[in-house]
């Protein structure tokens, strides 16, 4: 029986990442005081989604634009720069209380880049070198780059092919991307399977909270994938592309990999979903965070 797909509205919020560091996850004093930081990102954290799908190139700028506006009005950061202030002027030792901002710069930024599904700077460094690869692999195989269509590029970059009757067959490009994009996909393919087990045991149990809130992950761990393999493929350049569109391709894949509920229910599935119980827990406490 095929899997039915209650992902085809392109509607819904952007996007969940997988496992948040320790800075995003403790649960300190420090982190309690960073309340602030949280509510960002669900009011406001738009604007930089916005920045990382249409303009890579200025994230990191942004981003650090973005941690110190947060730090400034952070209680901690005040008390510390006020103390460097005092230790400039007395000629007092301050390269500890600089690098006590520098922590706190550092805690902030992880915590937005957790809350909001992007990138830090060492995963972005590699999204950025992965799309490199494609844009010079797509240049050396096409005679014409102005003249190649999207289609064509996911072609010539193995993601689709024809087989029979002009029929798609769909691949994840696991050679094109990053391991922790990789992984990303497999996050978003266990989510998928515990959406579909779930619901499919919903007649037994009766617990339909429990096949909302897995649909609610589902969805964002499809967007956190998306968002990356957006960036990377860089099809929006050749026109006729967007992410959205990029999320259907990423539901096709998805249909490719598991096309049957046997396919989503069997062992090698439960696998899947138990190899990413802490991701898909994180991914869910993402969604219901900012569902509103």
């Amino acid at each position: 029986m095929p899997i039915p797909n209650p992902e085809n509205n392109p509607n819904i919020a952007l996007p969940a990442d997988s496992l948040p560091s320790e800075a995003a996850t403790e649960s300190s004093e420090f982190i309690t005081r960073m309340s602030e930081i949280f509510e960002f990102a669900k009011t406001q954290g738009d604007e930089l989604k916005n920045i990382y799908r249409n303009d890579p190139t200025d994230f990191n700028g942004a981003l650090d634009d973005f941690t110190e506006d947060i730090a400034n009005q952070n209680q901690d950061f005040q008390t510390t720069f006020a103390a460097l202030k005092k230790a400039r002027r007395t000629g007092s030792p301050e390269a500890t209380l600089v690098k006590e901002l520098n922590g706190i710069r550092a805690k902030i930024k992880q915590i937005i880049v957790s809350e909001l599904g992007l990138p830090d700077e060492s995963r972005f460094s590699q999204i950025e070198k992965a799309q490199l690869d494609v844009a010079t692999l797509l240049a050396e195989s096409s005679h014409d780059r102005q003249a190649l269509q999207p289609v064509e590029a996911l072609e010539i970059l193995g993601i689709i092919e024809t087989e029979g009757n002009e029929k798609y067959v769909y691949h994840f490009p696991y050679n094109l991307m990053p391991e922790q994009v990789s992984e990303k996909w497999n996050i978003y393919l266990a989510a998928v399977c515990r959406h579909i087990q779930l619901a499919n045991a919903v007649i037994n149990t009766g617990d339909k909270d429990a096949v909302v809130r897995a649909d609610a992950t589902r969805k964002y761990a499809h967007d956190s994938i998306t968002n990356d393999v957006h960036i990377i493929l860089g099809l929006e350049k050749l026109g006729g592309w967007d992410w959205t569109k990029t999320r259907q391709l990423l539901a096709s894949i998805r249909e490719h990999e598991l096309p049957t509920i046997e396919a989503a229910t069997n062992e090698h599935a439960q696998e899947l979903i138990d190899a990413h119980t802490q991701e898909l827990d994180v991914a869910t406490a993402l969604a219901d965070r900012h569902k509103h």
